[in-house]
């Protein structure tokens, strides 16, 4: 069983069953406490560790806090910047009106060409969703103006993927207003779009993404969202 502590996804909110990182420590020696981690999972570490002016990648002992990445590779836990600045821009958005936000994430993942991904519950982001339920998200307002923000750090080409809003309860849909293009080199970057649509309190949505035919897809993509409305 692993010790170290799963945090919601922003501080001192309440947290809607998404993960912005899956694993907190308190400094970077805890995390030898986790067990079974998976290639790309997140881990936020408190506190800094050791002596700052002799980093731990040039043989010290000073580990900065902030994110790490699990590198099934090497076995190691490595600092993400990336990570870092997807959560500032979450934070930022969230702050703004909590209580009219939708939060998902999704794990580092390679997408398949002409796949429609739906963010889910407590998953990845993922075309095969353990049940309808869990793709489905109840609005807390009534509301017609939306607007989803994305962060996301991979590899890959520049073409676009279609973000889709779906009103399950009315059967509606509406595309956000523009692509979205997978290609950050590596780095944290940002895209937002908007849609107009329709919805009445306690109604269901569903958020998608439909990937074109790759002329060279993306890897190691890492996704993280805000729905406002």
């Amino acid at each position: 069983m692993n010790t170290a502590t799963q945090y919601p996804i922003v501080t001192g909110s309440t947290p809607t069953g998404h993960i912005l990182w899956k694993y907190g420590v308190t400094t970077f020696d805890d995390l030898a406490s986790i067990i079974n981690q998976r290639d790309g999972d997140v881990a936020r570490v408190i506190n800094s560790q050791g002596t700052k002016w002799l980093p731990g990648s040039l043989g010290g002992t000073y580990y900065p806090s902030g994110f790490y990445t699990w590198n099934e590779t090497g076995a190691v836990w490595e600092i993400d910047k990336a990570i870092e600045e997807i959560a500032n821009v979450i934070q930022t958005l969230v702050d703004k009106d909590p209580g009219k936000s939708l939060l998902w994430q999704s794990s580092s993942f390679n997408p398949a060409d002409s796949t429609t991904y739906y963010f889910c519950a407590g998953q990845t982001l993922t075309p095969s969703p353990s049940s309808n339920g869990n793709r489905r998200h109840k609005i807390s307002v009534a509301a017609s103006e939306f607007t989803l923000n994305v962060s996301l750090a991979c590899n890959g080409t520049n073409e676009g993927v279609t973000w889709t809003i779906r009103n399950y309860t009315k059967e509606t849909s509406e595309d956000f207003d523009t692509l979205h293009a997978w290609n950050s080199g590596g780095q944290a970057n940002s895209w937002n779009g908007k849609a107009t649509l329709s919805c009445d309190v306690d109604d269901f949505i569903e958020v998608t993404c439909d990937t074109p035919i790759w002329s060279t897809n993306p890897i190691a993509v890492r996704l993280m969202a805000i729905l406002n409305y």
